[in-house]
């Protein structure tokens, strides 16, 4: 149904439609936004018309309702497979189901922090979140091999000019594997964008700029261009090579996958997407499912271990350079922003009518454009 050379990650599977929370920056808080689950067997069909072993599953929230999600891990087992999700604080409250997540082949969680500071998630009503739960959850997490992938939201009511440096020293701190930032944006329908219209905030109604990388609504604690600046300066700063080895992972089996995110993904993303679009997404693809499939055969040999790390190193730090000595110049170095970003935007049925045409198209070229994607399935859309 779809060109698989235009597409790094194809394998992709709903469980689910929407999040049991409403939080206000969310599409979610819409009022047109309700959970569901798909039917277990259902799903399953669609994994196995995949024909991989390595799967997304694309769910705002993969734990919504506890009860479905373990009754569907267990289903998964035979199936041997890879996979990554979405989930919320709440996974900390239940140690057994982080185990049988890595049981049935979980190799990352997509975690909505959004932000570190108390003042911050009150004013978007995202109680359920705290900084110290934050720290006890990723232990738990990288205790069992699962890497995290944290999602930070800025320009926040709480937020100020400080907030950039105070974050970027706690991720570092808790060797957070990766970091997708977003500036807070008010989705029309959601309880946010209430409220920012109620307020006179919001001074660019232009959707195509409604992709979490710029600025279109005043913020309280600091200027436009101060969130601006932050948030382009967090990336550079966390993906540095410096900050890079800092966050490195003490369990052995995920450092791979942390050196190849980090490297290639994200500080020479652009470069990255180039080959992709040379030799095409589906080889790339491939290549790396081959390698990560040798990697971890290599690794249940323990005398390979080192081997496989000096070598990682090596190859990691040879290429990084001459990327950067023969691609970029100083200022273009580092990715100032992600690829693709988690969060997907939908119009809420009811405020379909209000946007015309134009507007639809200029979204969808902003899509395809801005380097911090917004989408309704983040894999299916082409760089």
């Amino acid at each position: 149904m779809i060109d698989k050379t235009d597409y790094l990650w194809y394998n992709v599977v709903s469980t689910s439609r929407s999040c049991p929370h409403k939080c206000d920056f969310c599409y979610n808080s819409s009022g047109t936004h309700q959970y569901i689950n798909r039917n277990i067997d259902d799903v399953l069909a669609d994994i196995k018309s995949l024909g991989t072993k390595h799967i997304m599953f694309i769910d705002d929230n993969f734990i919504g309702n506890i009860s479905w999600t373990k009754q569907f891990l267990e289903r998964i087992k035979p199936l041997k497979l890879n996979w990554n999700a979405a989930v919320t604080m709440k996974i900390g409250q239940y140690p057994e189901l982080m185990d049988l997540m890595k049981e049935t082949g979980c190799q990352s969680l997509f975690i909505g922090f959004e932000s570190i500071s108390p003042q911050s998630l009150s004013s978007v009503h995202k109680m359920q979140n705290n900084r110290e739960e934050f720290e006890r959850l990723i232990s738990e997490l990288h205790k069992r091999g699962i890497m995290v992938n944290a999602s930070f939201v800025f320009g926040l009511d709480g937020d100020t000019p400080e907030t950039f440096k105070n974050t970027l020293d706690w991720i570092i701190s808790q060797k957070i594997d990766t970091i997708t930032s977003h500036i807070v944006t008010p989705y029309p329908g959601t309880e946010f964008y209430k409220r920012m219209e109620a307020q006179n905030r919001i001074f660019d109604h232009d959707l195509s700029k409604y992709n979490t990388s710029h600025v279109v609504v005043t913020p309280l604690g600091m200027s436009k261009e101060e969130l601006e600046e932050g948030y382009l300066w967090i990336y550079q700063e966390l993906y540095s090579i410096r900050n890079i080895f800092r966050r490195m992972p003490k369990t052995i089996g995920t450092i791979p996958a942390y050196l190849t995110f980090n490297f290639f993904y994200r500080r020479f993303g652009h470069f990255t997407s180039k080959v992709c679009e040379l030799l095409t997404y589906k080889r790339i693809g491939l290549w790396a499912e081959i390698i990560k499939i040798y990697v971890k055969e290599s690794l249940m040999n323990k005398r390979m271990i080192k081997r496989i790390l000096l070598t990682s190193a090596i190859a990691i730090l040879g290429v990084s350079t001459s990327f950067a000595a023969f691609t970029f110049d100083k200022q273009e170095q580092v990715d100032t922003a992600p690829i693709v970003g988690l969060y997907r935007f939908q119009v809420p049925n009811e405020l379909q009518g209000a946007y015309n045409t134009a507007g639809v198209q200029n979204l969808t070229a902003s899509m395809a454009n801005e380097p911090n994607t917004l989408s309704m399935n983040v894999a299916h859309v082409k760089r």
